[in-house]
């Protein structure tokens, strides 16, 4: 079942696990641990353990935080080859002179990025938690596990919290730049536990 009061809690339920979290989060290089971290509070919350979890394995930590960088890429594909392909017709048009063309070519691609960019960032982390969760590459690739009420909700609801976390924590005064370090924490970890839990197998 989701559970919105635990994953609004969970990134404060232990203090000194979340201290290190924000501080390796500002740090280059090291931020890799947090990425891989946040992954591990996806996968933990499909198998419903809702603490923090233990920074440990700190390798396993940082080829997940890797794995981001290389999963988001495969990701990219998709809209590579639409750019790819509307910037080859593009050429030809503008060499046949045909503007017209060439405008509503330019007028397509700027809806298909959108629409594209939306898929994106709604899939992808589901293929990051199904990834950690199994430590299997091929399951990081199921992205159509996404297309689920469960996930919809789950996902709707991470994006509106995260979002209103975000504009509290920047506007605070005198709190400025840390409110945003804070939230660079937070905000994951309440995303990766919330669709963690839809992806658990529903409610």
């Amino acid at each position: 079942m989701l559970n919105f009061r635990e994953a609004l809690l969970r990134p404060f339920s232990d203090i000194t696990k979340f201290l290190i979290g924000v501080i390796l989060g500002i740090i280059p290089i090291a931020n890799f641990f947090v990425y891989g971290y946040f992954l591990r509070c996806g996968a933990h919350s499909m198998k419903r353990r809702s603490e923090l979890p233990d920074w440990d394995k700190w390798g396993e930590l940082f080829l997940h935080g890797i794995m981001v960088f290389i999963m988001a890429l495969i990701y990219l594909i998709p809209l590579i080859i639409i750019i790819w392909i509307t910037s080859g017709s593009g050429f030809l048009l503008m060499f046949k002179g045909d503007f017209n063309q060439l405008a509503t070519a330019i007028d397509g691609l700027y809806y298909w990025v959108w629409a594209f960019a939306i898929l994106y960032f709604y899939t992808l982390p589901a293929g990051l938690i199904l990834f950690a969760h199994s430590n299997d590459f091929a399951e990081g690739l199921k992205f159509w596990k996404a297309f689920s009420w469960h996930y919809l909700v789950a996902w709707l609801l991470a994006f509106v919290t995260c979002t209103f976390i975000f504009i509290i924590l920047s506007i605070i005064p005198y709190f400025g730049i840390m409110g945003l370090i804070l939230a660079m924490f937070i905000n994951p970890v309440i995303t990766m536990t919330l669709l963690g839990q839809s992806l658990e197998g529903g409610w």
